[in-house]
């Protein structure tokens, strides 16, 4: 049994053969995630996100090379989408939409021949500088830093009358 409950599908993206850089982005970006995202909530998809890998920034990976970090991935993009169930997105690419609109859209931009992918779940340590123990889709948590401004927000609401008699100052 894998220790989290939530899958990610990775895809190894190489953009279509003779597409710029600019375009593929551009393609992803105004075309493809558009008619994408709606249909990917509609079938309990938790995250959809693409890392967009162009040679200006895997030229950066000069500054950190080492021993250990010394092979650079020449993708064009790591798109990932997080899901709890394999069926859930099979339902997904069976939806009338999907076979209409999308399934064709890759081969618009895509190098579907070179491209890659897999399914693995998912293991969360760090989230948004903050130290985690699994991954959690849960649409009642509240973050640490709005609990914060908000009981700030209380503590001057209920000073502001002194405040505003001169009782107090701040």
């Amino acid at each position: 049994m894998p220790p989290s409950r939530f899958l990610c599908l990775t895809i190894l993206g190489y953009r279509k053969p003779g597409m710029s850089e600019e375009a593929y982005r551009r393609h992803m970006n105004k075309v493809s995630a558009p008619m994408t995202k709606d249909l990917m909530t509609k079938y309990g998809v938790k995250r959809w996100t693409v890392i967009h890998n162009p040679k200006q920034t895997r030229n950066l990976m000069s500054r950190i090379f080492d021993r250990q970090m010394a092979n650079v991935a020449d993708y064009d993009c790591f798109s990932q989408v997080v899901f709890e169930s394999i069926e859930h997105y099979k339902k997904m690419k069976e939806d009338p939409y999907y076979k209409k609109h999308l399934f064709d859209d890759h081969e618009n931009f895509a190098d579907i021949k070179r491209s890659e992918m897999t399914v693995g779940w998912i293991e969360e340590w760090v989230n948004n500088g903050e130290v985690r123990d699994g991954l959690a889709f849960d649409s009642n948590r509240v973050s640490k830093r709005w609990k914060s401004t908000f009981y700030v927000f209380l503590t001057f609401l209920a000073l502001f009358p002194f405040y505003h008699t001169g009782m107090i100052t701040f």
